[in-house]
């Protein structure tokens, strides 16, 4: 293991690996042409989303080689936030594909090298998914097949980095900490920087829903001057997103403010939802620091960018925290056409029909609905996306904005964290593995 990313190819790519996993595969060997130009049309018929499909009737391909091996675990880990089962579906492709794989140039202890990133992928896709004891038993025999391989230290970082993610999903964030802190000076000692904030955008994660959020606010200050934007844009734009949205859960409303300010490099990074939820929280901000029309503007203009998404549950939300600010402002005809209108976009795509049924029936009674109302209704639906929401009028900042969760770098879908019962909104950090967390009970 060494300080660096090792030898690149002219896309400044690292050789002998996919171009978008968390870490470089071996090294030597690298890919030849042949295997390279696999893996390159590989990624592009997954990329369109129609799954081994598309490489083997659209693109005439067979599931074999090391380029497809590549691109199957490439394309697994893109879509760790998106679609976990296609994750998992597709790191299982790829350790079949490796199990079966002839030694060749490479030699067996590098074809088991291969099999221990495949087992190490499936445990972190098990993981997400929720099935805990799977990961487990994958974990085993990635640690196993690293030890019968070439004993790579870039292989073993990688699975304590996932059994790291498995503990704290399990709940021991204790054994989460403890493993990233190993992972962390590990990549320290060796001069890997990137790899070391990496660890360290993990690790806010877990701080922060172990109950220190000083202390996640400290790691992420670390990590992002250390991150290399070439290596793993995404790691970075999720890093910059965990930072504002730490600031603003912690009631930091200034200091969010300013940290808005620096983003601007940023922005090419973000994804249009990630920009989308950035302008929500620049909102959260905006209401808690007592601008009011410009967090309705905000809100209005994350409304209209989930609707150009077609995202549902976005659009729908976003109406209903609108009408929350407009309740506050003494707009209540204002609010309730933004009420109708979010629990018909609600209703319509079947999302979050359990939390908001009472809502509907007081439209449907004729009843005034009033924010105290709108706020508990539109707590539990929230929650199921963790999607932030504007803070209760009753409590102090600090704790107006609750609690936050996060995104894991591995992948998953957000975590979320208890919160105050007088607080409304839910921020939601990124962990770098994806964020399969054991959540707070249902309210």
């Amino acid at each position: 293991m060494n300080g660096t990313a090792g030898p690149a190819d002219r896309r400044g790519r690292p050789l002998g690996c996919a171009p978008v996993l968390p870490y470089p595969a071996p090294a030597s060997p690298p890919l030849s042409r042949r295997e390279q130009a696999q893996l390159d049309k590989a990624l592009a018929l997954l990329a369109t989303g129609r799954g081994v499909t598309a490489l083997t009737r659209e693109g005439g391909m067979r599931v074999a080689g090391r380029g497809v091996f590549e691109a199957l675990l490439a394309r697994s880990w893109a879509v760790r936030f998106d679609n976990p089962l296609e994750m998992a579906h597709l790191a299982e492709l790829a350790l079949d594909l490796v199990l079966h794989l002839p030694a060749g140039r490479a030699g067996a202890r590098r074809v088991t090298d291969l099999q221990a990133r495949a087992w190490a992928e499936l445990a972190n896709a098990h993981r997400i998914c929720g099935r805990y004891h799977d990961a487990g038993r994958a974990l085993e025999h990635a640690s196993q097949a690293q030890q019968d391989g070439t004993r790579d230290l870039w292989i073993a970082a990688r699975i304590l980095d996932v059994t790291a993610s498995l503990l704290g999903s399990r709940g021991n964030l204790q054994g989460a900490l403890r493993n990233l802190q190993i992972l962390t000076d590990c990549h320290l000692r060796t001069g890997d920087l990137h790899l070391a904030a990496r660890a360290q955008v993990s690790r806010a994660v877990y701080a922060r829903l172990n109950g220190k959020p000083d202390t996640a606010l400290r790691l992420l200050a670390e990590a992002l001057p250390r991150l290399d934007e070439r290596r793993d844009p995404e790691l970075l734009a999720q890093a910059v997103y965990n930072r504002l949205a730490l600031l603003v859960s912690e009631g930091q409303l200034r200091e969010a403010r300013a940290f808005q300010g620096k983003l601007a490099p940023w922005q090419p990074l973000f994804s249009p939802h990630l920009a989308l939820r950035l302008r929500w929280l620049e909102a959260l901000a905006a209401f808690g620091l007592g601008d009011l029309t410009q967090a309705e503007s905000l809100l209005r203009d994350v409304q209209r960018g989930y609707q150009k998404l077609r995202k549902s549950l976005g659009t729908g939300l976003s109406s209903l925290d609108l009408a929350l600010l407009l309740l506050r402002q003494q707009r209540p005809d204002e609010a309730n056409e933004q009420i109708e209108k979010g629990l018909q976009i609600l209703r319509s795509a079947r999302e979050c029909a359990s939390g908001l049924h009472v809502l509907e029936l007081a439209l449907d009674l004729k009843q005034e609905v009033d924010a105290e109302l709108l706020e508990v209704e539109i707590r539990y639906a929230r929650r199921q996306e963790h999607l932030p929401g504007l803070p209760s009028p009753d409590a102090g900042l600090p704790r107006a904005f609750g609690c936050g969760g996060g995104l894991d770098p591995n992948g998953g879908g957000d975590l979320s964290l208890s919160k105050p019962p007088d607080s409304l909104g839910e921020r939601s950090l990124l962990e770098p593995n994806g964020n399969r967390l054991a959540g707070p009970p249902a309210w």
